[in-house]
């Protein structure tokens, strides 16, 4: 029915539930499959070099063939475990925080431009996580929430920044609370590159545009903007632009940053202690509050589902 007479539900996607959105998205990527093979010989300890050499040189549609892998030197027939495996090891490899493309959250890394082939590889890992949804194979490799919003195309928020710096994102909030008429800000970010000291205009002529009571949300939306996307944008765009080219944004409308991430890594292990003990609460709640521990009562014997 969702696929025929109650088609227009798709555009509604508040009306489903997840497992439901899922299915629906899995049917679509099934539908990109071809029937080519993709054959690919790697070595496990240049994996990188050797899957991006044979992935970029290869057509979109051979490469959404039947993917078969072989590791060299070794004896075996890809059943699919070895696929599995090579999904696995490369996404592993390609977030390392040691080769420098992305930090240990998970968000591209500022000094990744020192490699001049940086952004290959940005837009080479964005296409394999894309593939690997496609083969609905699960990596143990959750997103940036900012990243998962520049792939759904999502607006970035104060609230994203929390995480990634604390202490930016509590100056933006008092700013956003307080009178800031006497502080002489100006349109512009300072940032460290390479060693040198830099303000980088948000608007242009930033640095004689005065932020003031009237314009100082845009100043924070501007500023939010930059820390988290701007100060990468090319690697950001290279590693959507890998991913969009095997699903496309529209693909994705129905699910949340959060939601793709489940989609990327599967449904994690819950553990309910480390749930009860790493939860922060807000006024008028508390650990102790009679909903809280209620809902506490209640999920502790529900399933991981």
């Amino acid at each position: 029915l969702i696929n025929n007479s109650l088609s227009f539900i798709k555009s509604f996607p508040s009306l489903l539930d997840f497992p439901m959105k899922l299915s629906i998205f899995h049917e679509s990527c099934k539908k990109k499959l071809t029937n080519r093979i993709f054959h690919i010989k790697v070595h496990r300890d240049k994996i990188i070099e050797d899957s991006l050499a044979q992935v970029q040189l290869s057509p979109i549609d051979t490469f959404l063939g039947e993917i078969s892998v072989q590791f060299a030197g070794e004896q075996g027939i890809d059943m699919g475990g070895l696929k599995r495996e090579w999904f696995t090891l490369l996404i592993k490899s390609l977030f390392n925080p040691e080769i420098a493309l992305f930090t240990e959250d998970r968000e591209p890394n500022p000094g990744s431009k020192l490699n001049p082939e940086h952004l290959f590889y940005f837009n080479f890992a964005g296409k394999m996580i894309a593939r690997a949804i496609i083969d609905n194979i699960n990596v143990d490799c959750p997103l940036s929430n900012v990243l998962c919003k520049e792939i759904l195309g999502v607006k970035v928020t104060l609230r994203d920044l929390e995480k990634t710096d604390e202490q930016l994102f509590n100056s933006l909030k008092w700013i956003s609370q307080n009178d800031v008429s006497e502080l002489d800000m100006r349109f512009t970010f300072g940032a460290d590159e390479l060693g040198e000291h830099k303000e980088i205009p948000l608007v242009e002529d930033g640095e004689n545009v005065v932020v003031t009571n009237e314009n100082k949300e845009s100043f924070i939306e501007k500023v939010v903007r930059y820390r988290l996307v701007g100060r990468v944008k090319e690697q950001t765009n290279s590693f959507v632009a890998g991913f969009r080219t095997l699903i496309t944004k529209d693909e994705l409308r129905m699910f949340d940053p959060s939601e793709l991430n489940l989609i990327i890594c599967g449904v994690p292990l819950i553990n309910l202690a480390e749930m009860m003990m790493f939860s922060k609460y807000e006024y008028p709640f508390s650990a102790d509050h009679p909903v809280v521990q209620r809902f506490f009562a209640v999920i502790r014997h529900w399933s991981s589902d």
